[in-house]
């Protein structure tokens, strides 16, 4: 250890010392207890330390803590906790709800199924021709009357029944992909087929 910390320790020392003999009571109270101290001696070794303190440190710091001790040193008293400045949290807005896309579509084709038309080379013949947008590359279209298949097409969008039963029908095509999915649906359509009386001379011909 260097010699101007060891006179730097020692002067520190005795001014603590002097700090509380400074702090107790008068004279009066020292010679009650058998403890007869000169306050006349006493300033005189104060400004004694005081001015030999530049030998031994260029900057001498003074504070009194809590309990009312005085300390001498080098290094600046440690700062007061309760003066630290606090800093204050930012506040970061937590990110709301993401909103709810709207569900798109399963499938983005339109299928429409108009009334079915007569052959007029083939009598009895009903010709089904749906309307499909846009077509897939590869696709099957199944027609429906009352419920029951009866009628289907490879990537074509026409249709035939042969001599159907006069009545009324309801039906729909539905579009389906390689796997059998259900791709789109036609919303239904009502027709109703009556035979001339030419048809049902030729129907019930031998």
């Amino acid at each position: 250890m260097a010699t101007s910390q060891l006179v730097s320790m020692l002067i520190m020392l005795l001014l603590t010392i002097s700090g509380k003999l400074f702090s107790r009571p008068c004279a009066f109270h020292y010679a009650l207890k058998g403890c007869v101290i000169r306050t006349g001696t006493m300033r005189y070794h104060y400004w004694l330390l005081l001015a030999t303190l530049p030998v031994a440190a260029d900057t001498l710091y003074q504070w009194q803590d809590e309990t009312g001790t005085v300390h001498y040193s080098d290094r600046p008293a440690p700062p007061d906790p309760a003066a630290l400045p606090t800093r204050s949290a930012s506040l970061v807005p937590s990110p709301g709800p993401v909103p709810a896309r709207p569900p798109a579509p399963l499938f983005g084709y339109r299928l429409r199924l108009p009334p079915p038309s007569s052959s007029p080379g083939m009598p009895g013949l009903l010709v089904f021709s749906a309307e499909l947008e846009p077509r897939p590359a590869s696709f099957r279209l199944q027609l429906w009357l009352d419920g029951q298949p009866v009628a289907q097409a490879e990537n074509n969008t026409q249709m035939t029944l042969n001599r159907p039963p006069p009545g009324d029908y309801h039906a729909v095509v539905k579009l389906l992909g390689k796997d059998g999915k259900l791709l789109a649906e036609s919303k239904a359509i009502t027709f109703s087929l009556h035979r001339t009386q030419a048809e049902q001379a030729a129907h019930s011909a031998p």
